[in-house]
């Protein structure tokens, strides 16, 4: 997850330099108790910014090496750890933001198949059908499948002719 979160920053440094969007890493956000001591604040989503245009983005990285992404940890019910990057994406998408989560899906070996990796652009809306499943309890994770049929293919190129490493080139999903 580390790595993935590393290349994806290289892009959008290099999207920054070119003038093509300015999107930035969400801060750690803590505030001080009355007691002295410092309490973190559960996080936003990874990124937030604008691409040219205006196109307001919102998106977490996400890497998963399994059949599925466990969404426990986004659900309210719960109070789970995750779950106001979801409501915080859900409530910028109602504004016409951009939010999705940026999902990498390791190679797989499995015994009657082979899946290689691939990144796409899974969608964070209230109105889709997938996210109104998950509200109604109905969904518990993500699949490759489900950002197969729900999500956008985002693929890894260079930057221009002089880069010499491949990175997601999120201005596809737009």
């Amino acid at each position: 997850g580390t790595e993935f979160e590393r290349v994806v920053a290289v892009r959008l440094q290099k999207y920054k330099v070119a003038g093509v969007a300015d999107i930035r890493r969400s801060g750690v956000q803590a505030t001080m108790l009355p007691s002295g001591q410092w309490q973190v604040i559960p996080s936003r989503p990874d990124y937030e910014g604008l691409f040219r245009g205006p196109v307001p983005v919102v998106f977490d990285c996400k890497v998963c090496s399994a059949a599925s992404m466990d969404l426990s940890p986004y659900r309210d019910a719960t109070k789970g750890a995750r779950r106001l990057q979801l409501n915080y994406m859900f409530d910028k998408s109602r504004f016409g933001a951009r939010c999705f989560f940026l999902v990498h899906w390791n190679s797989r070996v499995l015994k009657t198949k082979e899946e290689g990796s691939v990144t796409f652009a899974m969608p964070v809306s209230p109105e889709m059908e997938f996210w109104k499943e998950f509200i109604a309890g109905e969904v518990c994770a993500l699949r490759r499948s489900d950002c197969e049929e729900h999500g956008v293919h985002v693929p890894w190129t260079r930057f221009g002719e002089s880069d010499h490493s491949y990175q997601p080139d999120i201005r596809a999903v737009l």
